[in-house]
């Protein structure tokens, strides 16, 4: 039923334009250069063709992108249904393999992240440009420095000995 109302009102503003767009150019004619009246009757085209692609595709969108924010990832979905698998299932079964997933990523990250600020070796990772993006405790050590204080330096400027900076860059 759905589906037939959206042809129905569809339909409505195709023949709406058409009207309008034979109205104005008839009595535009009678007035106006040609080339003004092919510019607004395809000016009025693309506001019709626009408002009904925002009313019919662009707000439905939006409402299911809003729907998406709202969604909590760490619930977990069910549906009771009769033992018959259909698509309606498998859209729960994905979200709940998709919130399985991001809550997996987000041990395996704190798991590394852990890990690499309790390793003994100094660890850092820096841009060629030098700015570093991160050090771990060890290396703030090495230079004498807390981690904070550290990411504020340039690996090429301030740690780096100048002799050394040009051997190391390529």
């Amino acid at each position: 039923m759905l589906k037939n109302q959206i042809a129905y009102k569809l339909t409505f503003y195709i023949i709406l334009l058409s009207v309008l767009i034979i109205l104005l150019t008839a009595t535009m004619q009678l007035y106006l250069n040609p080339l003004i009246t092919n510019a607004i009757s395809i000016l009025l085209f693309a506001l019709i063709i626009g408002w009904i692609c925002h009313s019919l595709i662009f707000r439905h969108l939006k409402q299911i992108a809003d729907y998406g924010e709202r969604l909590d990832l760490d619930t977990k979905l069910s549906l009771v249904r009769p033992e018959q698998l259909d698509e309606l299932q498998g859209i729960v079964n994905s979200i709940n393999q998709l919130c399985q997933s991001y809550k997996n990523i987000r041990d395996n990250e704190s798991n590394a992240q852990n890990l690499l600020d309790t390793a003994l070796l100094g660890l850092g990772l820096w841009r060629s440009d030098g700015q570093l993006l991160f050090v771990n405790p060890a290396y703030a050590q090495i230079i004498g420095r807390n981690v904070e204080e550290t990411l504020q330096l340039n690996y090429w400027k301030d740690i780096i000995v100048g002799n050394d900076a040009a051997a190391e860059q390529w």
